[in-house]
């Protein structure tokens, strides 16, 4: 288990979110986050079909909304 006491959070699939692929360093109000439906959007962590050092959290890639990839999930999630 990690330091939280979970098993498995990392490696299994990569995980899109709604955050525009961006250069970092990270600058809050660069509008990465406003949703662009159109823009790369940003897949983080590793999956089954990566090399075990580049499967933290930190890891990250860019795809076209469209583009299908295979070792790329979705984690749901809800906002308050």
């Amino acid at each position: 288990p990690n330091a939280w006491g979970l098993y498995d959070v990392i490696g299994n699939v990569s995980e899109w979110t709604r955050s525009d692929y961006k250069a970092y360093p990270y600058a809050d109000g660069d509008g990465r986050n406003d949703g662009d439906a159109t823009a790369k959007k940003t897949a983080r962590g590793g999956s089954w079909a990566d090399r075990p050092k580049v499967t933290g959290s930190a890891t990250r890639y860019g795809y076209l909304p469209w583009q299908k990839v295979y070792n790329v999930g979705i984690r749901v999630i809800l906002e308050e």
